[in-house]
């Protein structure tokens, strides 16, 4: 479960795994940026915001940890990048990998389960996919590149072969998003349902109305929901430091997947902000249509 904090003007993610595994894998990858912009989808899903730039706009190296939103079967990744640096050469590179559960290897430490991603900028027609074996298996014609004016969007393709992790609801029953006439005000009714918890800091109610997005993470890792409110939510509802701003709508825009399951609001209209440490909070939530057109969280 990702948790964004920003502690003057740096981007801190943790990534809360603690409790009984209910598995024996975990999935992410590891990437380096050089002059590269880099935002990232998982199998459509934004994996913080949509436009948010993971590469820092320069050169960095890391690893990111996101077995709580793939599947069994078919996954995609999908990069939407640039150059920071228009003159000068740019490189993406990405080992997407297993790894046993508490056995988190250091980036591009040799693995035999996974592929590895390379796209150079200046050979932009094409990306070389490597791939390693064990349960990921690269689909054929797996890497797709479509230019933009700024950059290129690179998807992905690959397979996964473990059954335990668990398939979201919405996946198999979400009506297709049509239009997005009206859906603004509807999103605005779930936003302000939870600016109303987080304003009177009811953390029963929040529990009950947020659990369903807990229910993948919990089934994929074993952890207790209640452990994972209390990891992410727990500490900005019930310390009086973090102050909560106003709702403002005219800033957020909605936002659609690419499978047009998933819509969500982007930014937030509110944050919980704490001035003595600098630390802010924004809360992402994803929600879909059910078949009688009732709004559901995401799982």
């Amino acid at each position: 479960m990702l948790k964004r904090f920003f502690v003057s003007g740096i981007l801190y993610l943790f990534f809360y795994a603690e409790g009984v595994k209910a598995m024996d894998l975990d999935f992410g990858f590891d990437y380096k940026v050089d002059n590269v912009f880099l935002d990232l989808y998982v199998n459509n899903v934004p994996f913080i915001d949509p436009g948010y730039d993971l590469g820092t706009s320069g050169s960095m190296q890391s690893n990111l940890d996101f077995k709580y939103m793939l599947y069994n079967g078919r996954n995609n990744l999908t990069f939407i990048t640039h150059k920071v640096d228009k003159k000068s050469s740019a490189e993406l590179k990405v080992l997407f990998k297993s790894w046993e559960v508490n056995n988190f290897t250091m980036p591009f430490e040799s693995v035999n389960d996974g592929y590895i991603l390379t796209f150079d900028f200046e050979k932009a027609d094409r990306c070389e996919l490597e791939g390693l074996g064990g349960n990921i298996t690269i689909v054929e014609n797996g890497c797709d590149i479509k230019e933009k004016p700024e950059g290129y969007v690179i998807s992905v393709g690959f397979d996964i072969n473990y059954p335990e992790l668990y398939r979201s609801k919405y996946l198999d029953e979400a009506v297709l998003v049509k239009n997005t006439d009206n859906l603004k005000d509807k999103l605005a009714i779930e936003y302000k349902k939870v600016y109303q918890m987080f304003k009177e800091r009811n953390v029963s109610d929040f529990k009950k109305y947020y659990s369903p997005s807990f229910v993948k993470y919990n089934k994929d890792t074993g952890e207790a929901i209640d452990d994972i409110f209390n990891s992410v939510f727990g500490k900005v509802m019930t310390n009086a430091d973090f102050k909560l701003s106003d709702f403002e709508l005219d800033d957020s825009r909605v936002y659609v997947t690419e499978d047009r399951k998933l819509f969500t609001l982007a930014p937030s209209p509110f944050s919980m902000k704490n001035s003595e440490t600098s630390e802010s909070f924004e809360p992402i939530m994803h929600f879909w249509f059910d078949k009688n057109g009732q709004v559901k969280i995401k799982q």
